[in-house]
């Protein structure tokens, strides 16, 4: 079972999703006169913004969470909720740059939800989550992780809430050259090289053979969870980077498996501080330019769409790709302010997808905004 970000985005979740001239002008003002029309097939971006915060506000629980959804692959309308602090986080993560006094009290009642469900590595020293807060009856299942416990504490270390965060509660988790496994068990951990085979990943895929059995994506929040610490990590960085340089995603990621999510994560933590990420984001920005379609889409998935447009945002990028997504996106919102559920990341091993209707709204929420404050 698994995963979380926008992250930074979970980040992301979750981590992970705001980040010239005289010609500019006239493209700026094309786009104004596109959403300043108020008929509702046409809404401003200030007005889909306001409804999926009503849409948000309306769907918080009772304790301050929002739900993860666990649905039927074959029939995604069949879905099971699951209490996560994760999905939580990715949402609170989502709006963190938009503003809107109605967000603070969506803000302190997750943050209380999420410091309600941490738990802590063994040791002591550092502060983790598990996918499935302690009261669901999923939690036992699985281990804590360290993507999910990333995220969590970089949302909590920018809010200024303290938390156990010595990082070297992590340290039994890594690797020979310091990279991330995914899980707060070194059990769990001895079998990862078997997931990413079983995903479709191979140690001949990558330049060095601790590439393999790591994550990127999970890597790529640890990047922006130490960013937002003014931790230096040479070892992610090289990483990174590398992946990037020799284009090895998607088949870096065995747990999120798009691209675009893992773009939008290294997005976010250079835009967070990782500055060792410099010299890659013209590169990033020149593949997700390259890869998108003419009819403002990267890919069938709503979500990864939605990842690879804040990454291009987050890079500087004006123009007709981003512009193209941004009025796909628009005319997606429903009657309730929401856009619906989508895949955020798949099971490895069960026909069922992890989602959240709350997630995706606070994704494209997080976007409208950053675009907004480009124009």
């Amino acid at each position: 079972m698994k995963r979380f970000f926008v992250f930074g985005f979970i980040a992301s979740a979750l981590v992970a999703l705001g980040i010239i001239g005289g010609m500019w002008l006239g493209k700026k003002d094309r786009v104004e006169t596109l959403y300043t029309q108020t008929t509702s097939d046409k809404p401003t971006l200030t007005s889909s913004i306001s409804r999926g915060i009503e849409f948000l506000i309306s769907h918080q629980k009772q304790d301050g969470s929002f739900p993860l959804l666990i649905c039927d692959s074959t029939e995604p309308e069949r879905c099971d909720e699951a209490s996560s602090a994760p999905m939580t986080g990715g949402v609170l993560i989502a709006l963190e740059g938009v503003k809107d006094s109605r967000l603070d009290q969506i803000h302190r009642r997750g943050t209380e939800y999420i410091l309600h469900s941490m738990e802590t590595t063994p040791d002591g020293k550092h502060a983790t989550w598990n996918l499935f807060s302690p009261l669901d009856p999923r939690h036992s299942r699985i281990p804590g992780d360290i993507d999910v416990s990333s995220v969590l504490s970089g949302y909590l270390a920018r809010r200024g809430i303290e938390y156990p965060h010595d990082i070297e509660g992590f340290r039994p988790f890594q690797n020979t050259i310091g990279l991330y496994h995914n899980w707060i068990s070194t059990e769990w951990n001895l079998t990862e090289k078997n997931r990413h085979s079983f995903a479709g990943g191979s140690e001949k895929d990558f330049s060095r053979s601790e590439y393999f059995g790591v994550d990127c994506m999970v890597n790529a929040d640890v990047l922006w969870y130490l960013a937002t610490r003014h931790i230096e990590s040479e070892p992610l960085c090289t990483y990174i980077k590398d992946v990037i340089q020799q284009k090895d995603y998607p088949q870096c990621t065995f747990y999120y498996r798009s691209p675009y999510l893992f773009l939008a994560s290294v997005a976010r933590a250079h835009e967070a501080g990782a500055q060792c990420l410099a010299d890659v984001m013209p590169r990033v920005k020149e593949d997700l330019i390259s890869t998108a379609r003419n009819d403002g889409t990267w890919t069938e998935n709503f979500f990864g769409n939605i990842a690879a447009t804040m990454a291009l945002v987050k890079t500087g990028y004006r123009g007709p790709v981003v512009d193209r997504s941004i009025e796909k996106i628009i005319a997606a919102q429903q009657e309730n302010g929401g856009w619906g559920n989508a895949v955020v990341f798949p099971d490895l091993y069960n026909p069922v997808f992890y989602g959240s209707q709350e997630l995706v709204a606070a994704s494209v929420i997080e976007l409208l905004s950053a675009y907004q404050q480009q124009q």
